[in-house]
């Protein structure tokens, strides 16, 4: 083989392994974060009022993705999990931006500053 081809084929065979890895290392393989499993809707509690009665869920993959199920549709999300237990989410339809705790099976979540009067305080159980 000359040493032309031969380079070519070295170039090619490099290049096939590093899009290999990435595919790999991309495609959400690896162990699950611990956040993974289905959560149900339990309440909302805003300043004045609390809600229990809404069909809610978040799914999460276990790998930074998943589904809200809101109001009839299926918003797709993506998430930051910590072993602490905090968590953000964010709903890539609506851009709304969601930040908490998930700890024993309880996800709370609040859609602003915990602070202010005006959020809202979300929690959903693993099921």
């Amino acid at each position: 083989m000359k040493k032309t081809n031969f380079k070519i084929v070295a170039l090619m065979l490099a290049m096939i392994t590093v899009f290999v890895f990435c595919m790999t290392a991309c495609s959400g393989g690896g162990e699950p974060d611990g956040a993974q499993g289905e959560y149900l809707f339990e309440w909302e509690k805003l300043a004045v009022i609390t809600r229990t009665d809404y069909d809610y869920k978040f799914i999460l993959d276990g790998h930074g993705g998943g589904e809200y199920h809101h109001k009839g549709s299926v918003h797709k999300i993506k998430y930051e999990y910590q072993t602490s237990g905090d968590i953000n989410i964010k709903d890539t339809i609506t851009g709304i931006k969601y930040n908490g705790t998930l700890i024993n099976g309880e996800l709370h979540i609040y859609d602003g500053d915990p602070n202010s009067d005006m959020v809202s305080e979300f929690m959903y159980k693993k099921q």
